[in-house]
């Protein structure tokens, strides 16, 4: 019941979030799949805390989209200014291009 009440939500917040060009649509769809598992497996707790980055930066983007504007310009990927799509955000999370565990990167050993 959590899982599904939690994918309500995310379609809400989502939907939401594309209707003001916070994100694409396939950023959309991200944040729908990451939104439903969080709060169906970590729960209410951690729905806010993902809510509170996702509003936080998406603030953040708008009240200094003027010094960016001409860094979108120029780095510009085929998508709206401002948006952010769910092939962004996995490549921004995989940043390093090593895996990780628990958010800390895997190194590999010595030899």
């Amino acid at each position: 019941m959590q899982v599904l009440f939690g994918f309500v939500l995310a379609v809400f917040v989502s939907t939401l979030a594309w209707w003001a060009h916070a994100l694409s649509r396939s950023g959309a769809v991200a944040a729908t799949l990451l939104g439903t598992i969080i709060f169906g497996l970590g729960g209410l707790s951690w729905a806010i805390l993902l809510l509170g980055f996702f509003i936080s930066s998406s603030l953040f983007s708008r009240l200094f989209s003027r010094p960016k504007a001409g860094l979108v310009e120029k780095y510009s990927k085929g998508f709206s200014a401002g948006c952010r799509s769910g092939a962004g955000k996995w490549r921004n999370s995989q940043s390093d291009g090593h895996p990780t565990r628990a958010g800390v990167p895997i190194q590999p050993g010595p030899g």
